[in-house]
């Protein structure tokens, strides 16, 4: 079904675009990316897995060294082998928001391969955290919870300061 395109609907599906390749951005950058490798962590969506705020033990150290190496193998073979069909996908999306006539359907359905690509990513990046968060011990998980809910404070306060300077 073709629907006649208005500037309100291209908005939206730019915004959705741009969204999923903001999304599939972060994810690639967050698995096994070099900010991780400096900061001996992993983080994505679901929260930031802080290991650089707490103090392992060289076994430890060792284990997420094997544990991140893995997911930045797994990540890089399964890039590789969907790279161009991926890049397919996102072109075809692209090309479908431009056409000028709104197809819903297509759109969504290009769009959902899109988010599958990115979905397949962020399951290896929650088994890769996973499998860290288990290496620790109940007093660094406390640790580590301890520091999301401080940063959870931190954010809240910086969010609020900005609503406020808004309101100005």
């Amino acid at each position: 079904m073709q629907i006649h395109v208005t500037r309100k609907r291209i908005l939206g599906a730019l915004a959705a675009v741009t969204l999923t390749v903001v999304v599939a951005a972060t994810a690639a950058a967050l698995i096994g990316g070099p900010l991780h490798a400096q900061r001996r962590g992993f983080g994505g969506p679901g929260g930031t897995l802080p290991l650089w705020t707490i103090e392992l033990t060289d076994a430890q150290e060792a284990q997420v060294e094997r544990i991140r190496e893995a997911a930045r193998e797994a990540a890089h073979e399964a890039a590789a082998s969907v790279r161009d069909e991926m890049r397919e996908a996102r072109q075809a999306l692209g090309e479908a928001v431009r056409a000028g006539v709104v197809d819903e359907s297509r759109i969504r359905s290009l769009a959902a391969r899109v988010a599958s690509f990115e979905a397949d990513a962020l399951v290896r990046q929650a088994h890769a955290y996973a499998d860290t968060w288990e290496i620790l011990t109940p007093e660094q998980q406390d640790q580590v919870r301890e520091m999301r809910e401080r940063r959870s404070e931190r954010f809240a306060e910086q969010r609020e300061r900005i609503r406020n300077r808004r309101r100005q």
